[in-house]
């Protein structure tokens, strides 16, 4: 029946029934219930009709039609481009990371295999090309302070202390290893105030980084302050995990041993235990301990320890305190004559200028009955004593990072006996 009578109403003639007898046959069919001739509109007709009442409408529609799939196949195109582009960029920055690593990694192999003029130019191109590598200008100013220690060239030092600085510079919430590289460089300075200020920055970044603590001890340990330095250095202990080797637990041994603390064995056996290799100071320091005078004086070990030090060592000129150690348990063994050839030999390399080497050599020749030249050399030792300030108790020095501490008190009695 709708569709009869859409028919009907058609707006177009031609649509329309021809006649009112063709619409009563249609209305007699579909009450007879036959098939009609009126057909229902298809869908494009009515989409056709849609379009004339509301063109506007249509077309905005037909506008937005096109230009939805237009909008995503460019959408698409750019973002595809855009996504080459960034894995491009990427694939560029990956390629210098790995070339920045591989020729940090070369300045650093020549820096451990003692190739210093390769590390010394693989370091100024990578410091040229990126200036601003973090990585880069702490390890360069660590391998400018250790060719000063190995060297002892002027403005090296003055020079680390310039790369450390700007490594801060550049990164100073994560600089932790570039202050520790300025404090250790500010202490072989003899700068020790400024110091133990940067260790001070140092543990605001990072309070649990034991190097900060280890190297604090010896800034204190150098400056005369032991108990201090014994604070610091047990802190590094604690902090340490024992993989990383003895060093923090032997310094500490070294201050508690002239401090007169009872705990300097135990700790020293610690520092044994931790030692993967014979290590010359270990040995050195034991020997020192078993010649001081108490309970745990025994002189054929240290002779023996002493010796295994000299040995391990190499040469006396590479650290005079395991000679000057190797000549007192020799004295205490009574081998009066290799004594003094020793500490002859160690007074030269010195520059004759240790109280300590002095009273030695007094020592052993006053057991040969040279009394006059063990009053020369007792002078001397009375002199190079006097040149320090009176008011210190003890003399330390920092060989190759290993703390020797001297009691004043000690050399002084020996001056006194030999007087």
């Amino acid at each position: 029946m709708q569709t009869i009578c859409l028919k009907a109403m058609e707006k177009s003639p031609n649509q329309r029934y021809a006649s009112a007898q063709d619409m009563a046959e249609d209305l007699r069919r579909f009450i007879g219930d036959l098939p009609i001739s009126a057909r229902p509109i298809s869908l494009v007709g009515r989409i056709g009709k849609h379009v004339r009442r509301r063109p506007g409408v249509t077309a905005l529609v037909a506008l937005i039609g096109l230009l939805v799939p237009a909008v995503a196949v460019t959408y698409s195109l750019f973002r595809g481009e855009a996504l080459e582009k960034q894995q491009a960029s990427q694939a560029l920055q990956a390629q210098a990371e790995e070339q920045l690593s591989e020729k940090r990694q070369l300045a650093v192999e020549a820096w451990l295999r003692g190739n210093s003029a390769k590390a010394e130019k693989v370091f100024k191109e990578l410091i040229r090309e990126y200036p601003n590598d973090y990585p880069s200008l702490v390890n360069y100013a660590n391998f400018l302070k250790d060719c000063w220690l190995a060297e002892g060239a002027p403005g090296l030092l003055e020079h680390s202390l310039a790369y450390a600085e700007e490594a801060i510079r550049i990164a100073p919430a994560e600089a932790v290893e570039a202050w520790n590289t300025k404090l250790i460089v500010l202490r072989n300075m003899g700068r020790y105030a400024d110091a133990l200020n940067a260790c001070d920055q140092a543990k605001r970044l990072q309070p649990e980084y034991y190097p900060i603590w280890a190297n604090e001890g010896t800034i204190h340990a150098l400056r005369g302050d032991l108990p201090a330095a014994t604070k610091a250095l047990r802190q590094a202990c604690a902090l340490t995990r024992k993989e990383r080797g003895p060093l923090p637990w032997r310094n500490l041994a070294a201050v508690e041993f002239a401090l007169g603390e009872s705990g300097a064995w135990e700790t020293l056996e610690t520092a044994f235990a931790l030692s993967s290799e014979p290590w010359a100071d270990l040995f050195a320091l034991r020997a020192a301990m078993c010649l001081e005078a108490g309970e745990h004086f025994d002189a054929s070990r240290a002779l023996q320890d002493a010796t295994i030090a000299h040995g391990i060592c190499g040469a006396p000129c590479e650290n005079p305190h395991i000679g000057r150690i190797l000549a007192s348990a020799q004295l205490a063994n009574e081998i009066h004559v290799d004594t003094t050839m020793l500490v002859k030999f160690l007074a030269d390399v010195e520059g004759l200028r240790r109280a300590d080497l002095h009273a030695v050599i007094a020592q052993a020749l006053t057991a040969q009955g040279q009394n006059v030249k063990a009053a020369q050399h007792a002078r001397l030792a009375s002199a190079c004593a006097n040149e320090h300030p009176s008011n210190q108790m003890f003399a330390a020095v920092l060989i190759k990072r290993g703390l020797w501490i001297t009691r004043r008190t000690a050399v002084q009695a020996v001056l006194a006996n030999e007087e």
